[in-house]
């Protein structure tokens, strides 16, 4: 958490796991801003998040992680892209 506002390129690192029942979401960005949602049938979800609402804006195809196992996720942003990757591998890469 941070309270300043002023940041805008940013590489976040999350080493995480999860089980199959297990459901997690990571924010990031100001004004609520956008996040990843992860769950423990193995699948990522971009959202963004505005007047309390969340909007899912991309889906990944496919299995990311693996339930049980320990997993890194990234959320890389770059001006007005977010690449969300899973191991190294992206799965997501959104132009707001």
């Amino acid at each position: 958490y941070s309270k300043r506002q002023d940041y805008q390129n940013f590489h976040l690192r999350v080493q995480a796991r999860l089980n199959a029942q297990g459901k997690a979401s990571i924010g990031f960005g100001k004004d609520g801003g956008y996040g990843v949602r992860l769950e423990g049938n193995g699948s990522v979800c971009l959202w963004q998040g505005r007047d309390k609402k969340l909007t899912d804006l991309q889906r990944a195809t496919g299995i990311a992680f693996t339930p049980g196992d320990w997993f890194l996720v990234e959320a890389i942003v770059q001006g007005q892209r977010i690449v969300i990757k899973i191991n190294d591998k992206p799965f997501i890469d959104w132009r707001t």
